[in-house]
């Protein structure tokens, strides 16, 4: 017996309202609203660099004779409202004064750290999902985690290398090769499998279970595609926004551990 896809999803549900899944849930919307703040960060760190340092060559082509010093941010707003440019200079207001006050290249450094930590966070959270989600998760829970980290890291790169190649080749083959690697994740935090053996396996489990996990892999990419569009549509408070993403998020981790513990039960039967 493979995956029953009824049941995949009721068990993640079920793995979702246990202790370590409200867990999960509350540390990926924490690092949710860390990274809006990031995002907002860079926006204004951007728009304020670009004005700073080629707003008086804009100026001169523009033909008026400015220097260096005469553009800033709060000149550009002036200039904005005497122009009765109010739309704009709103914006320039807002995204220049939202965020933490950070230098550009502190910006960047988060940035760039941002999907070591969500790699992290969801390597975690494979772990507490599947081995006793009904208790808290406890120090055990972090026991060679940095190696663990590290291949499911480096495998998950590799996955979303090729799966960017399809993409950009034919969408049909991106597709197919996000189903292919599926599991990969699970394979090395469960099965403590590396780099290439992840992807191999992976593909075995998809080989094995086509028909289940096309209908799961269309599930979650609905929810995904929810989470990000259909969530800001429905104008949810932004207190609210970043919970249900991080539940949505939660909840697909759980879906995709439980169709992988599936296959593993079959398999050892």
């Amino acid at each position: 017996m493979g995956i029953d896809v009824a049941e995949t999803f009721e068990d993640g549900f079920d793995r979702l309202a246990t202790p370590s899944g409200g867990l999960l849930v509350v540390v990926l919307a924490l690092y949710g609203s860390l990274r809006s703040l990031v995002y907002e960060t860079a926006v204004g760190s951007f728009i304020e660099f670009g004005i700073n340092e080629f707003g008086a060559d804009v100026a001169q082509e523009m033909g008026y004779q400015v220097s260096d010093a005469d553009v800033s941010v709060r000149r550009l707003q002036q200039e904005l409202i005497e122009r009765q440019e109010y739309a704009l200079a709103e914006f320039v207001e807002q995204a220049t004064s939202t965020g933490l006050d950070l230098s550009l290249p502190v910006v960047l450094v988060f940035l760039a750290t941002l999907p070591f930590v969500a790699e992290f966070l969801h390597v975690v959270g494979v772990r507490a999902l599947a081995d006793d989600p009904e208790s808290l998760p406890d120090g055990d829970l972090l026991d060679g985690i940095g190696g663990t980290y590290a291949k499911s890291l480096a495998s998950n790169f590799v996955a979303w290398v090729l799966i960017g190649i399809g993409l950009l080749l034919a969408v049909i083959p991106g597709i197919l090769l996000a189903l292919v690697f599926l599991f990969v994740r699970q394979r090395v935090v469960l099965a403590g499998d590396g780099v290439f053996a992840a992807l191999c396996e992976s593909y075995g489990t998809f080989k094995r279970n086509v028909g289940a996990l096309v209908v799961v892999f269309l599930v979650l990419l609905l929810l995904g595609m929810f989470s990000t569009v259909g969530l800001g549509m429905l104008g949810v408070p932004g207190w609210l926004y970043p919970i249900l993403v991080a539940a949505i998020v939660a909840f697909e981790l759980a879906v995709i551990t439980s169709a992988y513990l599936q296959t593993e039960a079959a398999t050892a039967a």
